[in-house]
């Protein structure tokens, strides 16, 4: 049987399988930066608040609050996907929690604009319930604040 397939068949079909692979590995752990390279980096644009006499400052405050929320809430977005993703490759390789702890820093270090954020609390809950639903590992929050550097 394997004498019917040739050394060009064979070799495809590995290619064809790791292209897979690899795009699949991609999009599962770095959909962010995925995201980042596509559009590039997207800047608030001032040029509407440069004019005197159309909008005031209160107006190009609420303005420019209202993109940086909209920002952070795709960050925030970005980064519960990555942790999901993160706590499934822990909850198949059954990781100790120092290790746990030091993938978690090394993620939460890609958001800086979160860690000062009003979502930190929340994402910390988010972590804490994810890890003890999918993985049975039992974080406290003192453990989390020590992540946050």
């Amino acid at each position: 049987m394997l004498g019917q397939v040739s050394w060009t068949d064979y070799l495809q079909m590995i290619t064809s399988t790791l292209a897979v692979y690899y795009a699949f590995i991609v999009t599962t752990y770095y959909r962010h930066d995925l995201m980042h390279l596509i559009k590039g980096k997207q800047k608030i644009s001032t040029s509407s608040f440069s004019t005197p006499g159309k909008t005031t400052g209160a107006v190009a405050d609420l303005t420019l609050n209202a993109e940086a929320d909209r920002q952070n809430t795709k960050l925030v977005q970005a980064l519960t996907d990555e942790i999901q993703a993160l706590v499934f490759a822990t909850g198949t390789m059954q990781k100790e929690k120092k290790d746990i702890l030091l993938s978690l820093q090394q993620l939460l270090n890609k958001y800086p604009t979160i860690k000062v954020s009003s979502y930190k609390s929340p994402i910390e809950h988010f972590i804490i319930t994810e890890y003890a639903n999918n993985c049975s590992v039992h974080l406290s929050e003192a453990e989390l604040k020590g992540v946050w550097i």
